[in-house]
């Protein structure tokens, strides 16, 4: 059979009637199982053994709480790291504090140390 041939055949409306059904026949075959939506609870067919979500409004719900609890997690893995024990400048005590200019463990420590220094 000659390309031209070849050609003629694959775009006649017989070609694409019969084997366009048996193809999308045998890709069901392959297709995972109808699954529930997780968002909405929907039954749906998906397309891809990935997919969760039935639509795409659900897919732009999936993907907001996804980022969302992404930044909640990255954001207390930062707090925890940069969380660092050191004393404090007026009464000694150790204290916890995730800010590096933090000097005193209370409020009451930070005022006393200014009136200590206006005095002097």
């Amino acid at each position: 059979m000659t390309d031209e041939e070849y050609e003629k055949q694959y775009q006649s409306d017989y070609f694409q009637r019969v084997t366009k059904p048996k193809r999308l026949a045998a890709a069901k075959k392959l297709w995972p199982e109808p699954r529930e939506c997780v968002i909405c609870g929907t039954v749906y067919q998906p397309t891809l053994q990935s997919r969760k979500v039935c639509s795409k409004d659900c897919q732009k719900i999936h993907n907001d709480r996804s980022t969302r609890r992404y930044q909640i997690r990255k954001a207390a893995e930062k707090k925890i790291a940069r969380t660092a024990l050191r004393p404090c400048e007026y009464c000694g005590k150790d204290f916890t504090t995730s800010d590096s200019r933090q000097k005193f463990c209370c409020r009451g420590c930070r005022v006393k140390n200014a009136n200590c220094k206006r005095r002097k």
